[in-house]
């Protein structure tokens, strides 16, 4: 990607594939670090017209982890931040992605995330899949 950008071509004429699969699913949990409370985020998630109400912690599972044990029938494929089928655009609060390997600089900056690899970061998370 590095050389076709600096040969002048356009980010959004760029694209890759990935024949392999990644280091494996997101991480079961992420480490608090210490002398930290755990932190507890109300996430809310926009799918196919519904919304549904989540109480992660920042520390948890991913959001699409949270999404499945939850019942709800969100889309994913391989969870390894490759396949880009549980992207979703973060419409409010923010979201960090453990590995991202699918999303292009301009659609992160737009505020999508794998969702197979994101966790929530701030107290209130509104993610929309429909978006």
């Amino acid at each position: 990607r590095q050389a076709l950008a600096e040969a002048g071509v356009a980010p959004e004429a760029i694209h890759f594939e990935l024949f392999a699969a990644g280091g494996g699913p997101a991480k079961a949990q992420v480490a608090r670090p210490v002398g930290e409370d755990d932190q507890k985020s109300q996430v809310t998630l926009r799918l196919d017209g519904r919304g549904y109400r989540l109480d992660m912690s920042y520390y948890g599972d991913t959001v699409l982890d949270a999404a499945l044990a939850a019942g709800i029938d969100a889309p994913y494929s391989c969870k390894n931040g490759m396949c880009s089928t549980c992207r979703a655009r973060v419409t409010g609060g923010t979201a960090a992605m453990d590995v991202n390997y699918s999303l292009s600089e301009t659609e992160v900056a737009k505020g999508y995330v794998l969702t197979c690899q994101a966790r929530p970061t701030t107290a209130e998370v509104t993610i929309d899949f429909d978006a």
